[in-house]
């Protein structure tokens, strides 16, 4: 027995010892293996900062020589291979890992941790080590906008971002599947893409990845090619160039690829599923770039592969892959190692097209989300542990999804997705993450056939941007606050805006307030162009005050560019715009024809106002059709006429017109649209009404020709204005961008739908961009067209409505601040009113909100406030009927009182505006049957009017003799609310259309002018330096008149010169004078020419420079004999680029073109030869001062001094007399050898002597001819019809730089050269009582004049009165016996024989 337990109890000694050894072996190969116990940033992290360093934490302490950048492997997937330091802590169990460069922002980054790491002992990482984190955001907004389109000519089929040149930026490398080909797109900044490479692959390539797979930081492509059913894996030079180094077979069409390290090697291999196979291939990478195939998976029962995510799904340390398929399942591949892998399905909707993987519940493991492309739904595989996924398939996207993408969008640190759409309303779908994995959607339109997307930050500003891949297209959508604009004052859309009330935008970002400026931020208005005007920036808002009030009816634009920035940098990239319409004072909203006008041409089509000739006037521009000409109307404010202004040609058949300032200099230009060139061509107007052709673009594409509607707008938001216009025969749109310059390039054409006929535009949708309603003839649809931003437009709705749509406008028809689209269906007889809901969605034909009838056949239709009443009225040109109908808005949109105003034949367009400045809205209709253009006048209400007149016998009343003054401003104030106008040519004034109330009525007193009416008296009140004003009570309906004031001059004496201008062409036939009734007819500027050269009769002549007596052969003059040659110099404004005049030595054009004959004669110069602006204003100088000396205009003009500084020719002019001038002038002209006016410079003082001094005299007195201008008429008979004298226009005093004699002027030296000498001796003695000696030297027989002078200008005695000189030199006694003591002049004034001329001025004193 004993023995027996001793053996058992060896047996067991012996089974403990066994045991114990198995336990401390086992311990012992566990210690042996090296493990990962940390690593930090942690598995699947997100929002990781760009210079994040990567710390591992292992088991034992390690052979610091095995960790190395092939062994410790980082990979960004935009940006390659990371090669970086390492550092050693914790006894060297511990491992930080320095990256050299930062990661890329957003970017996905890959560790491997290799089998050759090992510890002290040489123990190995037996299975590696792999895992992903994602580099942060550092800001984004969420909002995106359509920044840009590229087009190549490839077609699209998958895109992948990375930095494939190594600049840090994102480029793009492109699979295009119809031309077997990869193309790589260089980012060049500012959104510009350009081909860097292309690279011959596979037959139709589909699936591409990017990776670095050659670990030498640049990174290289892998394509999938679905017919050739292979794999090729493009190296990476570095420098652009691509380099095919491995081509794999794999499975039947393989149309997905992606990118792992499988095998914890440290360099990434590929998986691609194969489609018809129903297999995937695993490639693993032997670290060079080259690939075997060396693990096919099956096992999908019957499923094929769609789409593939990769990462490390069960936190084991190796990727994983799961595949969606066309089945209801998803395929988790899941990776042991050495061991065969594991495979399990999951729920999932059919047809998995794309996939991302991403933590998005915050957990820290990575979910994955699938778009399912033919279903409304995507799936979300939540990652529940342990190789489970509770699957969600989301229904809030309701649209088929083809691709998916992944970012934070809205830098929240959670991971958001974007998912792409084919052929569907909406195609773009983001979901904002709320962290747990709940889901915010948002849609936006770009365009109707996409398919790729990606995202990346691709401008480099540190948010998330998505590209999308249409077919020859990629599409850039911009990460950034979409509207900064928190609100507006005016808001968008808003009508009877004050004036002269400023505006201001309010921001719900902190901005720089210095990016807030008026480069920034631009002001157009539809009659005016652009404005100027003081602006006022804060961080938070901005206010803008304009310099002139705004016109009444103006449509105004302010347009804030996307160089207005945030604090932080931001751009406010897409621009902000609103509209807002200047008010409408009254009127009744009841219309009188005026007038019927020829519109210039024949077919007038369309017709546009606007202040052409900045005379405060609006004028118009019509274009007819058949004639191909545009024609301008402009208005005349002294017969309160349009007149006849001049035609333009265009392309062949003019149809649609717009105005507004293309270049920014305050100044309307014009576009049309010419329906039978396939042009559009672009006028710049020059200031003055003259218009000159700076563009033409041809519009047709493949699809579309005949551009029909035309309409200008900043639809980019650049700060300058684009045009819009319709290709009639098709189903297009097509967009011209200006660059402010007049270079218009032609973007993208927009598919509306059939037969564009009319196009309006507004913000539908109040996002800062003017959107597009067109009007489709043929199917009876209008098309939304939504912008983008950047002007980039999509049709993003369809209203149907009426039977032959023909016209479409906009208004806030119920004043719920989202404007409406209205439609005229010409075939029904009907306007059709189609309601905004909510910011873009529209009313239709079935829920149309009111339907009007007309039985007119409306043709055209337009929106205004007629009447003041703050409601939008409804105005529409009725083809038919020959008739205007105005359709006045009760609120609650209804339109029961319609009236109606016959006009000209067949009337097909309308334009409005102030045309009689009486403040309320008028019409000016194109009549195209008859070739006319009708104005209709808006009846006024209650108004002021009255007379400023020159009260001459100073009795403060209003008599027949007195003449009004014109251009005199008259201000009616109420409640601190000021209503100007200015008195017409008969000084008549009517300030019309006032609200009711009690006035004080003034008049603005011009300088050099006294008030002498009213009287004081009742409702009279004094204001002012000794001015009155009247006090009224205006009622309703009432007319109060007989407001007069009486003003008397300072200076009662007069002048009046003539000049001539781009408006002022002293051409054509003279008005001759005819008595009708006694009374006669008012001359034109001719007739006075007429008159003038009547006075030289037929042996006298106009002469500029100095007729020579003896010899013309070295000098010219130039001279004319009668008024019909002098008009053929003033055909139209002179010029000169390089600001040259020139004297009578070359014949020469404005800009110094040369003849080769010398002008060695009498010339007549005319427009064309012999003609610069010496030429031009000297003549007329010259006419002016003989016209005054015979009293043609009022007399003594050549006795004015000029007063300012000016030298010229040696001589300082300021103190001389005009006729003085006159005379210098002339020996300039002829004798420009002696005077030196042979070179450059002295021909630009001539130039700015005759532009300057000589243009202001011939200006200063200028005012427009009426018959009350006639001071008297002479006897009229057949041989002068001419005898007219004129009155002057106003006083020396009133004119800055001149004024009349008061003094002789200062002591002069010699004023010209001649060939000839003269000389004037100082008196001797000086001073003296009484008598002195005056003393002169004349070379030659000359008529010679002495006189003197007090110092007053007056003449106090002549010694010599044009009395005939022998050469030598002559002294005078002077006797002053009779004289008071003072200071006096003496002239000499010398006329040779030979034409010399000299005159001199010398001072004396007087001493009693």
């Amino acid at each position: 027995m004993k023995s027996f337990c001793k053996i058992v109890t060896g047996i067991n000694l012996l089974a403990a010892t066994f045991v114990l050894f198995l336990i401390q072996s086992i311990s012992n190969v566990l210690y042996a293996q090296v493990t990962v116990s940390s690593v930090t940033p942690t598995m699947n992290a997100l929002h990781i900062a760009k210079n994040a360093n990567i710390q591992v934490s292992f088991n034992s302490a390690l052979n610091t020589a095995s960790v190395t950048n092939s062994t410790f492997v980082v990979q960004g997937n935009l940006s390659g291979h990371h090669s970086g330091t390492y550092a050693f802590s914790n006894g060297n169990s511990d491992v930080t890992f320095n990256p050299a460069n930062d990661f890329v922002t957003g970017e996905d980054v890959s560790v491997s941790l290799t089998q050759q790491i090992k510890n002290a002992n040489g123990d190995s990482l037996t299975t590696g080590y792999f895992w992903k984190f994602t580099i942060a955001t550092t800001k984004g907004y969420g909002d995106f906008y359509y920044s840009k389109r590229i087009k190549f000519n490839f077609s699209v089929s998958r895109l992948v971002p990375g930095d494939f040149d190594g600049d840090g930026d994102i480029d793009i490398a492109v699979s295009n599947i119809s031309d077997s080909s990869v193309t790589v797109l260089q980012n060049n900044g500012n959104e510009d893409f350009t081909v860097m490479a292309t690279i011959p692959v596979g037959k139709e390539p589909a699936g591409i990845c990017a990776a670095d797979f050659d670990n030498n930081g640049k990174l290289d492509i892998a394509v999938a090619n679905q017919i050739s059913n292979n794999v090729i894996v493009v190296l990476n030079n570095g420098n652009g160039a691509f380099t095919p180094s491995d081509t794999i077979n794999v499975g039947s069409f393989s149309n997905n690829i992606a990118s792992l390290d499988w095998d914890n090697d440290g360099d990434m291999d590929l998986v691609v599923g194969n489609h018809d196979a129903l297999n995937v291939s695993v490639l693993t990478n032997d670290g060079l770039g080259t690939f075997a195939v060396t693990n096919t998976i099956t096992g999908f029962n019957d499923a094929r592969p769609y789409s593939i995510a990769t990462n490390d799904f069960d936190n084991d340390g190796d990727a994983d892959i799961m595949f969606g398929s066309n089945q209801y399942f998803t395929l988790g591949v899941w990776n042991n190692g050495s061991a065969p892998v594991d495979k399990i399905t999951y729920p999932a909707t059919k047809i998995s097209a794309s996939s991302v993987s991403a933590d998005f519940d915050s957990d820290g493991d990575a979910d994955i989300i699938l778009a399912n492309e033919f279903s409304g739904n995507y799936t979300f595989h939540r990652n529940a542990g342990n190789r489970v996924f509770l699957s969600d398939s989301n229904s809030a996207i309701a649209l088929k999804s083809e691709m998916v993408t992944k970012g934070d969008f809205d830098n929240d640190g959670n991971m958001d997705i974007a998912f792409s759409h084919f052929m569907s309303s909406s195609n773009v779908t983001f979901f904002y993450n709320d962290g747990n994995g709940e889901f915010t959607k948002k849609s936006m339109v770009v365009d109707d056939s996409l398919f790729a997307i990606i995202s990346a930050d691709f401008d480099s500003d540190g948010d998330i941007d998505v590209v999308l891949g249409g077919p020859n297209s990629i599409y850039f959508l911009r990460n950034t606050p979409v509207n900064l604009v928190d609100n507006t004052t005016p808001v968008n859309g808003e009508i009877n805006v004050q004036q002269d009330a400023p505006f201001r935008a309010e921001f719900d970002d902190d901005m720089n307030a210095n990016s807030i400026n008026t480069s920034n931020v631009t002001v157009q208005g539809s009659f005016s162009g652009k404005f100027s005007g003081a602006l006022s920036a804060s961080t938070n808002s901005f206010s803008f005050n304009p310099a002139k009030d705004f016109s009444l009816g103006e449509q105004v634009s302010v347009v804030m560019n996307n160089k207005v920035l945030t604090q932080n940098g931001d751009t406010l990239l897409g621009g902000y715009s609103w509209k807002f319409t200047a008010q409408s004072v009254g009127g009744k909203g009841i219309f009188v024809l005026d007038s019927n006008y020829s519109s210039g041409g024949t077919k007038p089509v369309a017709v546009v106002a606007g202040y052409f000739n900045n005379d405060n006037y609006l004028d118009l521009i019509v274009a007819n059709q058949s004639s191909n000409t545009l024609a301008l109307l402009i208005y005349d404010s002294v017969s309160n006429k349009f007149s006849a202004g001049g035609t333009i040609n265009t392309g062949t058949r003019p149809q649609g017109i717009a105005a507004a300032d293309f270049d920014n200099d305050n100044v309307l230009d014009i576009a049309v649209a010419n329906s039978g060139s396939n042009t559009v061509s672009i006028y710049e107007n020059s200031g003055t009404g003259t218009f000159t052709l700076r563009a033409t673009v041809p519009v047709a594409t493949i699809s579309g020709t005949d551009p029909f509607a035309l309409t200008a707008g900043d639809f980019d938001n650049d700060g300058f204005v684009d045009l819009v216009t319709s290709l009639y025969l098709s189903t297009n749109l097509r967009v011209l961008h200006n660059d402010g310059n007049f270079a218009f390039s032609a973007g993208d054409s927009t598919s509306v739908s059939s037969l564009p006929i009319s196009i309006a535009t507004d913000d539908f949708n109040n996002d800062g961009c003017i959107d597009l309603a067109v009007a489709n003839l043929l199917s009876n649809r209008v098309s939304v067209v939504s912008n983008l931003k950047r002007g980039n437009f999509t049709q993003s709705g369809i209203i149907s409505t009426g039977s032959r749509p023909s016209s479409v406008a906009t208004g806030d028809m119920n004043n719920d601040g989202y404007v409406d689209v209205l439609v005229a269906a010409s075939n029904e007889n009907k306007i059709y009113i189609h309601k905004n809901f909510n910011g873009g969605t529209f009313s239709g034909a079935d829920s149309v909100t009111v339907i009007v009838s007309l039985n007119t056949s409306p043709r055209f239709i337009f929106t205004a406030d007629v009447n003041g009443d703050g409601m939008t009225d409804i105005i529409t040109a009725n083809s038919s009927a020959n008739s205007i109908s105005v359709l006045y808005n009760g609120g609650e949109l209804t339109f029961d009182s319609v009236t109606t105003v016959t006009v000209g034949s067949e009337p097909v367009a309308i334009s409005y505006g102030d045309f009689d400045s009486d403040r309320d809205i008028d019409f000016a209709v194109v009549n195209q049957s008859s070739n006319t253009v009708s104005i209709l006048l808006n009846e006024n209400v209650q108004s002021i009017s009255g007379k400023i007149f020159n009260d001459k016998n100073g009795d403060s009343l209003l008599t027949v003799s007195e003449k009004g003054l014109k251009n005199w401003s008259v201000t009616a104030v109420n409640s601190g609310k000021s209503y100007s106008t200015e008195t017409d040519i008969n000084g008549s004034f009517v300030i019309a259309n006032l609200p009711e109330g009690t006035y004080t009525i003034k008049e603005s007193l011009l300088t050099f002018w006294k008030q002498s009416a009213p009287k004081p008296g009742t409702d009279v009140t004094p204001y002012g330096d000794g001015q009155r004003a009247y006090n009224k009570t205006l009622d309703a309906g009432q007319e109060i008149s007989s407001i007069n004031f009486g003003n008397l001059p300072d200076d009662p004496v007069f002048f009046r010169t003539v000049k001539t201008g781009a408006n002022i062409a002293l051409t054509g036939k003279a008005s001759k004078i005819k008595y009708i009734a006694g009374v006669p007819n008012a001359p034109n500027w001719v007739t006075v020419l007429e008159a003038q050269f009547k006075k030289f009769g037929k042996t006298n002549s106009l002469v500029l420079g100095i007729k020579r007596l003896d010899s013309a052969k070295f000098y010219g003059w130039a001279e004319y004999k009668k008024a019909s040659d002098m008009t053929q110099l003033y055909t139209s404004a002179h010029t000169n680029e390089n600001e040259l005049a020139f004297p009578f030595d070359v014949a020469r054009d404005d800009n110094g073109n040369s003849k080769v004959k010398k002008l060695l004669k009498a010339l007549k110069p005319n427009r064309k030869n012999y003609n610069n602006i010496a030429i031009e204003q000297g003549f007329l100088f010259k006419f002016n001062l003989e016209a005054s000396e015979d009293s043609v205009l009022p007399p003594t003009l050549g006795n004015l001094l000029y007063d300012a500084d000016f030298t010229f020719a040696g001589r300082e002019l300021r103190g001389v007399t005009l006729k003085e001038i006159g005379k210098l002038l002339d020996t300039v002209m002829t004798y420009f050898n002696k005077k030196g006016f042979t070179n450059t410079d002295a021909r630009q003082q001539l130039y700015t002597f005759s532009d300057s001094v000589l243009r202001g005299i011939n200006e200063a007195f200028y005012d427009s001819l009426t018959l009350q201008d006639i001071d008297s008429v002479e006897v009229v008979v057949k041989k002068n019809p001419y005898g007219v004298k004129l009155q002057g226009a106003r006083s020396a005093g009133e004119i800055g730089f001149l004024k009349r004699l008061v003094e002789i002027p200062k002591e002069e030296t010699e004023i010209f050269s001649s060939p000839l000498q003269f000389r004037l001796d100082q008196n001797y003695p000086n001073p003296f009582n009484p008598q002195t000696t005056l003393s002169f030297g004349i070379s030659n027989s000359s008529l010679v004049t002495l006189k003197i002078y007090n110092v007053l200008g007056q003449e106090v005695a002549t010694l010599l009165d044009n009395e005939l000189m022998e050469a030598g030199t002559h002294g005078l006694q002077f006797d002053a016996s009779r004289l008071s003591s003072g200071v006096y002049f003496y002239r000499l004034n010398v006329q040779g024989e030979n034409g010399a001329t000299f005159v001199k001025s010398m001072k004396m004193v007087l001493m009693k």
